[in-house]
């Protein structure tokens, strides 16, 4: 989110074009990011963003959270994708390549 967000991109295209272009950064406050998938890393990754400030949501099977962790402002079940996605600004993956994922 952060490397999309502050278009990173751009910056070093300009960097390596020796430009210097003036463009307003967006901020992650307040922006939701949604994670697809909520285990180990799916979490460490929400206590990053929250630390921006940014809302989180999840898209998981199990719909319960566990002590401790950054508990996500919605969670949203395989049948409820379609709002899951609509809903965030940025979408971060962290299902392990099975078969069921």
């Amino acid at each position: 989110a952060l490397h999309f967000n502050k278009q990173v991109p751009r910056c070093m295209a300009n960097r390596a074009a020796g430009r210097w272009e003036r463009f307003t950064m967006n901020v992650l406050r307040g922006k939701t990011l949604g994670l697809l998938g909520y285990g180990s890393i799916a979490r460490a990754t929400a206590k990053l963003a929250a630390a921006f400030g940014m809302r989180i949501i999840a898209l998981r099977r199990n719909v319960g959270g566990e002590a401790g962790e950054v508990v996500p402002e919605a969670t949203y079940g395989y049948d409820d994708r379609a709002a899951f996605f609509g809903a965030a600004d940025f979408i971060v993956c962290s299902l392990p390549a099975t078969g069921e994922t």
